[in-house]
């Protein structure tokens, strides 16, 4: 009871948000927005301004997510609420507050559903020119269903497909769809394209289009081998189906037991993992519950091979 109402107290501690959105920033590999580096001659609105302004927007988004609003991971998945600053405003195409200046406001539902389909992560996953379904579809497997696919075999060429070559389709989606047609690669691509394709509705900086090289965008995708299989059109309906999927709630326990430890699960975690896994559900994916769960359980309180 001690240690639940320290827990308590730190939580409303403001340093308390700082260490959450550390926290994600390592599970979502957020350091890697510095690393976006968009080919100009195809983005030249992009700007290094706007590139530290897709972090900020990120690291705001969950903070006031998980402290100010309903605190689920349902909602990091699904919730349209940001704040965006005047560059922001102009890549999600909405109202611009005045310079310098951030505003908050719901961007709009047919094309915005929570962190998936914020510019931060969906530039961090793409390529210099187009967006990447491989990079897109691996995040979500590893990080968010904990299925992480094998690496490549080592003779593979992982380039971006060449779209020199005038035989190449004409569509990002099409240029990747090879990969399930080659023998070496179709076992794992149909998994990691079959999600990765719901985000063709997102180019590599991010922006909503509906045509790509000038035909129709197919956003359709599949889910394969996890608790909620099944066809899904675009990034919010994944973002549904992630929201009600007993193996992502399950991902974000031992994501959060895993950085609390400070260490890797092993076979003697499996119990510890189980009960939290029913507390989250219990707390409906609140967040902060599983904080609470996670630092009164036996596994936090005592090192390995000091439990009695």
């Amino acid at each position: 009871a001690g240690i639940e109402a320290e827990v308590l107290r730190m939580l409303d501690d403001p340093r308390a948000r700082t260490s959450l959105v550390n926290f994600h920033r390592q599970w979502f590999d957020l350091d890697k927005i510095a690393e976006v580096n968009p080919d100009l001659a195809t983005y030249p609105e992009f700007t290094p301004a706007l590139r530290t302004s897709m972090r900020s927007e990120i690291d705001r988004f969950v903070e006031s997510t998980i402290f100010d609003g309903a605190g689920t991971f349902a909602a990091l998945l699904t919730s349209p609420a940001t704040t965006v600053d005047t560059q922001l405003a102009a890549l999600y195409q909405v109202a611009a507050p005045p310079p310098d200046t951030w505003t908050d406001l719901d961007l709009p539902t047919s094309a915005r559903s929570g962190i998936l389909t914020r510019a931060g992560f969906l530039a961090r996953t793409a390529h210099a020119v187009h967006p990447s379904p491989v990079r897109r579809g691996v995040f979500v497997l590893s990080r968010l269903l904990c299925v992480p696919p094998p690496p490549p075999p080592p003779h593979v060429n992982t380039s971006p497909p060449d779209e020199s070559d005038p035989d190449q389709p004409k569509t990002n989606r099409e240029r990747y769809a090879k990969h399930t047609a080659q023998d070496t690669c179709g076992g794992c691509h149909q998994s990691i394209d079959g999600v990765g394709f719901g985000f063709e509705n997102y180019d590599a900086l991010g922006k909503w289009r509906t045509l790509d090289n000038t035909y129709p965008v197919d956003a359709s995708g599949e889910l394969i081998g996890t608790d909620v299989d099944g066809p899904f059109v675009g990034a919010l309906e994944l973002s549904q189906k992630l929201a009600t999927s007993t193996q992502a709630h399950n991902c974000v326990v031992s994501q959060v037991y895993r950085y609390a430890l400070g260490r890797s699960t092993g076979l003697d975690d499996l119990c510890s993992l189980a009960d939290l896994r029913g507390q989250f559900a219990a707390a409906s994916g609140d967040i902060r519950a599983l904080l609470l769960a996670v630092v009164t359980s036996d596994a936090f309180r005592y090192r390995q091979g000091d439990q009695p």
